[in-house]
């Protein structure tokens, strides 16, 4: 079941050692200390399993990428808040920027996980982006940043996670700007 085999390439001009696992149905071939160069590496499993590691294969990387800048929002933010320090809004600045560019992957993400995976989303998408970086501009009072922010999350269809989403946070950024005038 286990065994090696060398193979030449011409890219690098040397042998290079490989290990293949399993048997004919169902094996996975890995270069030692290198990258997997199977095509079929998931032969012989059930279709669905089949179509959900290629899914995550795909998408995978979006969906984790996507957690780390929402990890890092977070963070900056709440270091931002209790600290009031300006590197910390330039880094959530930064990180915002960061997850909003990847929002159209991780769109196309989720509709390939309806569709392959069969998932229902039954809440509007929820951006942790614009809900931070809409309450940082707003604790600065810049509010019109603020709202544009806000105005920007409504035209792709994102909510805050409040009830009143960002609608009623825009209306509530009018009030207070038009009390410092």
């Amino acid at each position: 079941m286990f065994g090696f085999k060398k193979s030449y390439t011409k890219n690098n001009k040397r042998n290079e050692q490989y290990i293949k696992i399993g048997d004919n149905n169902c094996s996975s071939t890995f270069k030692i200390a290198g990258n997997s160069i199977n095509e079929n590496k998931y032969a012989g499993y059930a279709e669905e399993t089949k179509k959900y590691c290629e899914y995550q294969d795909k998408y995978g990387t979006i969906w984790n990428l996507y957690g780390k800048y929402e990890e890092e929002i977070n963070h900056y933010y709440y270091e931002f808040i209790n600290t009031n320090n300006k590197d910390y809004f330039n880094k959530l600045f930064a990180s915002c920027q960061k997850c909003i560019e990847l929002l159209p992957q991780l769109e196309e993400a989720k509709k390939q996980d309806i569709k392959t995976n069969g998932t229902v989303y039954t809440k509007k998408p929820y951006c942790v982006a614009y809900e931070k970086l809409a309450k940082a501009y707003e604790k600065v009072g810049c509010y019109n940043s603020a709202i544009n922010i806000c105005t920007e999350a409504i035209s792709k269809g994102y909510s805050d996670g409040t009830k009143s989403s960002f609608e009623g946070r825009i209306k509530r950024l009018e009030t207070k700007l038009k009390q410092t005038n």
